[in-house]
C-alpha cells in the first residue's frame, strides 16, 4: 500500500538548499518531516500564523515515512531530538557569514513517542516566503536513502533539474556538507562514491559524476543526472472465456 506521507511535499528556498549545515541521518529525516508538515499546512501560513505552536511528529509518522519498524522509529525519533537544538545553518555570501538555529524549541515525549519542533523565526522565511527561487520534491523520493550526504546531493540535483548537471568545487562541497576532511581522495571515498551509489540504487534519478581538474589537481566535481522513467504499469491480465 502506498504511504500518504510519501506524497507530502518538501519545499525549501534555494538559499537553504545551498547553505552549509551538518545533520545526522535521523535529524535530517526529522526536519524533512517537519518541513513537509509545514508545507501541508501552507494554507495556514498567513499573517497571524503562529509558528511558536510547533509541528508534532509521531513515531508512527516517522516509521511510515522512512520505512522503519515501530521499535526502530521510537529509537530514531529519540536520537534525532538529543542534539538537534544545537544544530545551526551557515549562509555565506561573499564576506558575509550568517549563522542561525534550525529551531528555537523542541519537546520529546518518550512515553507517547512524539517530538514537537518550533522552527526558528530566522529559518521560517526560507520555508514560507519562497517566491520563485525554491526547490521542491516528494518526501517519498528520499524515503529509502540512508545517507545524509545522498539526501543533500539529491536536493541539489532537483534544484538543477532543468539543466541536468551541476558542478561544485571541492571547497563548496566541503563547506555545504560541513566536512572535516579536505583532501579529494577522502571526499571521493567517504562522500561522493557511497552517496552516488545509493542514489543510483535507491532513488528515482540516474546519476553519475566525474572529477574536473585544474592542471593536474582535482578542483571540482561535475554531476550529471536525469529523472528515471517510471516503469509502465502492467495491464490487468484478461481472463480467458471458457468455451461453452
Amino acid at each position: 500500500m502506498t504511504s500518504h506521507v510519501e506524497h507530502h511535499i518538501v519545499a525549501k528556498s534555494n538559499l537553504l538548499i545551498r547553505a552549509s549545515y551538518k545533520l545526522t541521518l535521523n535529524e535530517q529525516r526529522l526536519i524533512l518531516l517537519v518541513i513537509a508538515g509545514l508545507n501541508s499546512q501552507r494554507v495556514a501560513i498567513r499573517p497571524g500564523f503562529n509558528q511558536m505552536d510547533g509541528i508534532r511528529i509521531s513515531a508512527a509518522e516517522f516509521a511510515e515515512a522512512w520505512n522503519l519498524t515501530a521499535k526502530e522509529s521510537y529509537e530514531a525519533l529519540k536520537e534525532a531530538t538529543l542534539e538537534f537544538y544545537e544544530r545551526s545553518i551557515t549562509e555565506i555570501v561573499g564576506k558575509r557569514v550568517e549563522k542561525m538555529r534550525w529551531i528555537n524549541r523542541i519537546v520529546y515525549h518518550d512515553g507517547e513517542g512524539w517530538a514537537e519542533l518550533s522552527l526558528s523565526p530566522h529559518v521560517m522565511p526560507y520555508l514560507t516566503d519562497l517566491g520563485k527561487k525554491f526547490t521542491e520534491y516528494r518526501l517519498g523520493q528520499v524515503a529509502n536513502l540512508r545517507s545524509t550526504y545522498a539526501i543533500r546531493i539529491f536536493e541539489w540535483c532537483v534544484q538543477f533539474a532543468d539543466t541536468g548537471w551541476m558542478q561544485l568545487t571541492l571547497g563548496e562541497l566541503t563547506q555545504r556538507l560541513g566536512l572535516s576532511y579536505l583532501l579529494y581522495n577522502d571526499i571521493r571515498r567517504k562522500v561522493i562514491e557511497p552517496a552516488i551509489a545509493e542514489l543510483q540504487a535507491k532513488s528515482n534519478i540516474d546519476i553519475s559524476w566525474e572529477p574536473v581538474k585544474t592542471g593536474r589537481q582535482v578542483t571540482s566535481i561535475k554531476f550529471t543526472f536525469a529523472e528515471r522513467a517510471a516503469k509502465p504499469e502492467k495491464a490487468p491480465r484478461k481472463k480467458k472465456i471458457a468455451a461453452t
